[in-house]
């Protein structure tokens, strides 16, 4: 609520940039999104404003702009480059999950072009935590993840022994590498371990420490 924001949620963004009604020639929007944020592919939506209607604009080389993505020091640095001049409001929705543990996270709009001066806006800081996933009331919209460590000859639970897991997640089904949940490790109570108001995506748990005794399986497990 407010301005704080929670490790693994997803921020929306939104944008209005030449609200004075310009008439802007080579119109360029640079937006970058500070570290800790990752942006979530193909979620920018850009629409000019006619009146109270937003239109939606088109990205591609013959269409309204040209759409780039490159991150640097951790940052994301979106550009948009516009085809014809811009003569009116532009507003622009974007996506991107919080991956900062205990910071602020914001993002930063330059808007330039032929016979202005750069624009720029800056949205406020939002204060990025850790929320405590174990335990506490449940949250209907969020989900949960529940695991019974067994004894995989007598079925049991392995209780008063436990197994310490770290969780993953992809932001982008393209992305090579993972994200950690977080920074913490969870651990099994009684042999059951249980995170509570996670946000809805599909999961990889991993093992990182089995209980005394036992052997450290191979893989992760995946959570839909």
């Amino acid at each position: 609520s407010g301005n704080n924001v929670f490790t693994g949620d997803e921020v929306d963004w939104e944008v209005k940039v030449n609200e004075s009604l310009s008439v802007v020639k080579e119109a360029e929007i640079v937006d970058t999104i500070s570290k800790g944020l990752v942006y979530v592919d193909n979620s920018l939506k850009v629409y000019k404003l006619e009146g109270s209607t937003e239109i939606l604009l088109q990205e591609g080389k013959d269409k309204d702009y040209t759409f780039g993505k490159s991150t640097e020091d951790g940052k994301t640095v979106l550009t948009l480059d516009f085809k014809e001049a811009v003569a009116t409001t532009l507003l622009l929705r974007y996506k991107t999950v919080v991956t900062e543990t205990q910071g602020t996270v914001n993002n930063k709009v330059e808007f330039s072009g032929v016979g202005i001066e750069t624009i720029t806006k800056e949205s406020s800081e939002l204060n990025a935590s850790q929320f405590s996933y174990v335990g506490g009331q449940i949250d209907p919209k969020k989900g949960m993840i529940r695991l019974t460590k067994l004894d995989s000859d007598t079925k049991e639970v392995i209780a008063n022994n436990e197994a310490t897991f770290t969780l993953w997640y992809k932001i982008n089904p393209t992305d090579e590498d993972y994200v950690q949940f977080g920074d913490e490790e969870f651990t099994t109570a009684k042999g059951v371990l249980e995170l509570r108001n996670l946000p809805l995506r599909t999961y990889y748990l991993r093992e990182v420490e089995a209980p005394t005794g036992y052997v450290l399986p191979d893989g992760e497990i995946e959570v839909v």
